[in-house]
């Protein structure tokens, strides 16, 4: 890549940090490029990407945006970018680790503020949007369910002595 190149992509890479609402950066040595590419698609379908970044550029870009960093980026690194929502992509690359035991996170950003590995990993296994959001609904309406319950048996006891009776007297 020529320094002009270079200079373009950082500032490419600058903005899409900033634009970006959650970020993590992983280790992915070890991993085939058939495994690669699978968990590109998977992190793709949470709705981020994946992008192997020199870890000088990385580094000059992730400083310009503003966000920390506390030592030097080591070793091979993918850049996840998350644009929709921040847990998602982080889910998806912590159930594709434990299939194959990689990649490994390094470090990652939400909301400007920096998260190591094992809040990263942490974050992963809460449950999805959308599972919470369904135990939200179900224990909203848990007491609502109760009361009809309680008041449609109370009417069918009422039917069925009524029943009884006319069985009886008849």
């Amino acid at each position: 890549m020529k320094k002009t190149e270079k200079i373009y992509f950082v500032q490419d890479l600058i903005q899409r940090l900033k634009e970006a609402k959650g970020i993590a950066l992983v280790d992915y040595q070890g991993l085939t490029v058939s495994q690669i590419n699978k968990l590109r698609e998977k992190i793709r379908e949470a709705g981020a990407n994946l992008n192997v970044v020199k870890n000088r550029l990385l580094k000059r870009a992730l400083l310009k945006a503003g966000l920390k960093i506390e030592k030097e980026i080591e070793g091979p690194t993918a850049l996840i970018l998350s644009q929709k929502e921040e847990i998602s992509s982080l889910k998806a690359i912590w159930e594709f680790a434990k299939s194959f035991e990689l990649p490994k996170f390094k470090f990652g950003f939400i909301d400007g503020t920096r998260l190591e590995p094992e809040k990263l990993i942490q974050l992963a296994q809460l449950p999805s949007y959308n599972q919470l959001l369904a135990q939200l609904t179900t224990t909203l309406a848990y007491p609502s369910r109760k009361l009809i319950y309680n008041l449609n048996f109370n009417r069918e006891r009422l039917v069925i002595i009524l029943s009884q009776r006319l069985k009886s007297k008849n």
